[in-house]
């Protein structure tokens, strides 16, 4: 695909991602999108031939940028985590995506696959580390992935009612000061002491 045209796909994937967590499967409209990524609508089904397509590239765009931007590696959890809140402070709506992709459950093909697909290494290597005695073996990796990552999307998108009660018990909340609590919690929850 030529240049011009692999940037006019991206617009339209990012236009269709802004869309779909908007208005959901059912309310988002081909028609805007077009409109937003500056392209046709014939122009938009050059590229996918139909909307449930464009939605399911979309769920997949996002579902690998945060992937990519978050590795997880068995010896490091705490720093996974501190990626993802990176990614989740730069794009608080794929903080989302989840609760997001729950709610449209059947109206868009694939997307529950896909995140099984992209989710089960990160069970794997979290296995692995629990193998090596780097994590705690009593947490089902299962577990352990959805602890962390609800731990880090409320860490990184905390909502007004936390940041309210911290200005009212004297606790400035920073990008920060979350990041750091985030790491360090994870750190303990992992905690695996072989000897005891």
């Amino acid at each position: 695909m030529r240049a011009a045209g692999e940037a006019t796909r991206e617009r339209i994937l990012r236009a269709a991602v802004e869309e779909l967590l908007a208005y959901g499967a059912a309310g988002a409209r081909v028609n805007r999108i077009a409109q937003s990524a500056h392209a046709s609508k014939e122009r938009l089904y050059a590229y996918f031939p139909n909307k449930e397509a464009l939605y399911a590239a979309a769920v997949t765009k996002v579902v690998s940028t945060v992937t990519s931007d978050a590795d997880l590696t068995a010896d490091d959890l705490p720093g996974y985590a501190g990626r993802l809140f990176d990614v989740f402070l730069v794009h608080p709506e794929y903080a989302r995506i989840n609760d997001w992709l729950d709610e449209q459950h059947g109206n868009i093909p694939d997307a529950d696959e896909h995140r099984a697909r992209v989710l089960q290494p990160k069970v794997d290597e979290i296995r692995r580390g629990q193998q090596m005695g780097l994590i705690d073996p009593t947490w089902h990796p299962v577990d352990l992935i959805n602890v962390i990552i609800q731990i880090t999307r409320g860490m990184a998108v905390p909502g007004r009612m936390i940041e309210e009660l911290g200005r009212r018990n004297d606790r400035t909340s920073t990008p920060e000061t979350r990041r750091r609590v985030l790491i360090e919690t994870i750190a303990r929850l992992i905690a695996y002491d072989a000897t005891a």
